[in-house]
């Protein structure tokens, strides 16, 4: 087995460990946005009545999640050898679910593209990665 990793198997390695990072982050995030949100309704004298803002949480928990498997299983394929294809499904999802979470946070102004835009770099670079190294491999098979 040859030990020198292509540029493609470089950079799915380094989007999953990004992915790895911002999916630990974002989870922190997503419970410090919950206990502000509770906190608030509090305050304001009725607990949970923000849907919209409900919704939104949890699909930011669910993009977490999925980008921190994605970046697990990226990171684990690249060292093992072993297929993207679940890294692939598992960064999809995740960056559809950033996607529905921002569109529903903020509507689409100007702040929610530049977001959908940041959130949506290391995801469609992991993908990219993803798809090359799984050609390569079926070449090489």
């Amino acid at each position: 087995m040859n030990n020198e990793r292509s540029n493609s198997e470089r950079v799915l390695s380094g989007a999953g460990i990004l992915m790895t990072v911002f999916g630990a982050l974002e989870t922190v995030l997503f419970l410090v946005y919950v206990g502000v949100l509770v906190y608030v309704s509090k305050k304001a004298g009725n607990v949970f009545s923000a849907a919209e803002a409900l919704l939104s949480g949890a699909l930011f928990l669910f993009a977490a999640l999925t980008e921190l498997i994605a970046g697990i299983l990226g990171f684990r394929s690249v060292k093992t050898g072993g297929r993207a294809t679940a890294g692939m499904i598992f960064a999809a999802l995740s960056l559809a679910a950033s996607v529905a979470a921002l569109i529903l946070m903020g509507g689409m102004d100007l702040l929610t593209t530049v977001s959908l835009i940041v959130c949506a770099v290391v995801p469609v670079i992991y993908l990219t990665a993803a798809i090359r190294v799984r050609k390569d491999r079926r070449k090489d098979a």
